[in-house]
């Protein structure tokens, strides 16, 4: 898949003080495969990659990364969503709920979180903003 190969500690083997994280790392899996390239796998590496970052600076030993899996959210459209948030399976109008408060939860600062929030309540009251064009088809 064209991913960067690197240990349990995300480091590159063979390449000393290069290390790879989130998408573009193969890192290995307890069964030896490696995790899906998602975000909530490189939420989770980030700051352990810092941790190690440091410690490797300090001649500390490093920390093996332990993925926890903590569900997945969909958005399938038309308020409907599908969801399995530690294992609680949710779909249909509370699964599209809890895609919607865990994406705001996540956004990075207020002036995002207000923005996507007037966004959502003008959506919600105007329906979507939609241009259409209409092509002729060419005359032969």
């Amino acid at each position: 898949m064209g991913r960067v190969v690197v240990d349990e500690y995300l480091n590159v083997p063979g390449h000393p003080g290069i290390y790879a994280l989130g998408d573009n790392a193969a890192c290995p899996s307890e069964d030896g495969q490696p995790f899906a390239p998602t975000a909530q796998v490189a939420v989770q590496q980030a700051p352990l990659l810092a941790r190690n970052l440091v410690a490797s600076l300090e001649g500390r030993p490093q920390e093996p990364f332990k993925f926890h899996y903590r569900g997945d959210l969909v958005s399938i459209g038309s308020m409907n969503g599908v969801c399995c948030p530690y294992g609680v399976h949710l779909f249909g109008l509370p699964a599209w709920f809890l895609y919607r408060a865990v994406y705001w939860s996540k956004l990075p600062t207020v002036r995002n979180r207000i923005r996507v929030a007037v966004e959502w309540l003008l959506h919600a009251i105007n329906g979507p903003s939609v241009s259409r064009l209409e092509l002729d088809a060419p005359e032969d």
